[in-house]
């Protein structure tokens, strides 16, 4: 057996270990999640009317309340954790910094209600009012903007 061949069978043979134990990792965060996001959405928002799991249990799950209790009128959250079971995909996701993702989606029951002070105002603000810091001393920059030294 030359060089190349035993690094191939060494990289195989790692590769197949990190599936093994990735997949063992991801379903167990998986099911521990689901029963904490299960648990924790019946207690606060109301009764869990649709539960699934995305894929499989080691790549995410889906979770709905159709009659969530108020202000919401429906809730679904769907979880999805990194991919750990292939190592070159794993350390391009972190490179990337993505890691387990949670994503809410909330449905109202009504919509806000506007007071004195309602975000569909706009405010004209001149540029000049605009300050970042630097530390140089105070001038002003070539796009108009006032810099003041850091404090």
């Amino acid at each position: 057996m030359n060089l190349g061949q035993g690094i191939a069978i060494g990289l195989s043979v790692l590769l197949g270990f990190n599936y093994f134990i990735g997949t063992i990792i991801n379903r167990k965060k998986g099911t521990s999640l689901f029963r904490w996001l299960r648990d924790g959405a019946q207690a606060v928002l109301g009764k869990v009317t649709h539960a699934s799991w995305v894929g499989s249990s080691s790549a995410g799950g889906r979770l709905a309340i159709g009659q969530a209790n108020a202000p919401f009128r429906r809730v679904e959250m769907l979880y999805l954790l990194a991919t750990r079971e292939i190592l070159p995909l794993l350390w391009l996701q972190r490179l990337r910094g993505r890691r387990d993702e949670l994503v809410l989606k909330a449905v109202l029951r009504s919509g806000p209600r506007p007071n004195g002070r309602s975000c569909c105002r706009k405010i004209a603000a001149p540029a000049t009012n605009f300050r970042r810091t630097v530390s140089s001393p105070a001038r002003k920059s070539a796009s108009g903007f006032s810099t003041t030294k850091a404090t």
